[in-house]
């Protein structure tokens, strides 16, 4: 599977194989720039060693740790070598703080006033509502769908 994260940078970073590039933290940090909005530190270079690999990760970690999201098990050696459990675990971490507000049905189903189910509003609020920031990430502070989306 061939991924390209950005188009913005010179070359395009593009993921061939998950596990293996992952490794350097070079592709994570972009990854993360881009969810985020934010500029994070990157060590680049064509000689990158080990060391370099392991503070572009620890980089990385120390970032989403600071967004109080939660890494259990998962530290920077760990996905230096390429651990497939620690590495998807991580990615699904990713994945599920910045998962995309649900305002809008998915562009590939036409719902209609007999199909579509009525919204509920969250545990604790009259509405649900979700300030989307860059990339229709919710900003709110929940970044999760309320139940009724699920």
């Amino acid at each position: 599977m061939l991924i390209c994260l950005s188009t913005q940078c010179e070359p395009p970073l593009v993921v061939t194989d998950l596990f293996e590039d992952i490794k350097d933290g070079v592709i994570l940090l972009a990854l993360l720039e881009v969810l985020s909005g934010q500029t994070l530190p990157c060590e680049q270079g064509k000689k990158l060693r080990r060391i370099h690999w392991v503070a572009n990760i620890g980089t990385a970690l120390n970032f989403l740790e600071g967004r109080k999201i939660k890494l259990v098990n998962i530290n920077s050696t760990d996905i230096v070598d390429g651990r497939p459990a620690i590495v998807l675990g991580l990615v699904w971490t990713i994945i599920l703080y910045f998962q995309p507000c649900r305002a809008a049905p998915p562009p590939w189903t036409a719902p209609t006033a007999a199909t579509t189910p009525p919204a509920r509003p969250s545990r604790g609020s009259s509405s649900y509502r979700c300030k989307a920031g860059p990339g229709g990430l919710c900003l709110d502070g929940s970044n999760r769908r309320p139940p009724s989306a699920w």
